[in-house]
């Protein structure tokens, strides 16, 4: 949130390094996360870690998910690491690790609450833990559950341009609405 342009992983090239060298985002001074602790915490606290509850990651992360690099040079996703390490591989490059808990976003990185999953899979586990953002959640979302229902009763007494000109959006998305190729899941 620096406001320079983002590369890698969603983060300019200073943070980046910051991340690559320190493990954390926050601190251009060296001594703020020594060298090293969050490969140490990784290896000693949560490839151990036998609990049912959630373990937070609490070094860097790229929208949530914790962030390590393991070779000193490229970062990767914890939760990746730990599904690999527990699970063996993918079953296919389609697969995902997917948290069962619901808190993969919060950054938990517990061993047993991860999973291959294909991506419907994951999807549909977030729609069950309710963080799958959709409908007026979405942060670029221009109509609410009430509108579209009430667009889909005007369906058929008005042309699309008319409904779409009274809710200040595209006839595309009336159109979208009717087919149900967007909000479909909404009754």
């Amino acid at each position: 949130g620096c406001g320079k342009p983002t590369r890698t992983l969603n983060v300019c090239d200073m943070h980046y390094q910051r991340i690559r060298i320190r493990g954390d985002v926050g601190s251009a001074k060296p001594n703020k996360i020594p060298n090293g602790e969050a490969r140490r915490y990784f290896r000693e606290i949560v490839l151990r870690h036998e609990g049912n509850e959630c373990l937070f990651w609490p070094y860097a992360t790229t929208r949530g998910y914790g962030v390590v690099a393991l070779d000193g040079k490229r970062l990767k996703l914890v939760h990746r690491l730990l599904c690999e390490h527990f699970h063996g591989e993918p079953p296919t490059d389609k697969h995902e690790a997917a948290h069962t808990c619901g808190n993969g976003h919060l950054g938990c990185a517990s061993p047993r609450h991860l999973a291959w999953k294909t991506s419907k899979e994951n999807i549909a586990d977030q729609v069950v833990h309710g963080t799958r953002l959709r409908g007026s959640r979405r942060w670029n979302a221009t109509l609410t559950e009430a509108d579209v229902r009430s667009i889909r009763r005007l369906i058929g007494k008005e042309t699309n341009k008319e409904i779409a000109a009274t809710y200040g959006v595209d006839a595309s998305e009336i159109s979208h609405i009717k087919r149900r190729k967007c909000w479909g899941w909404l009754d």
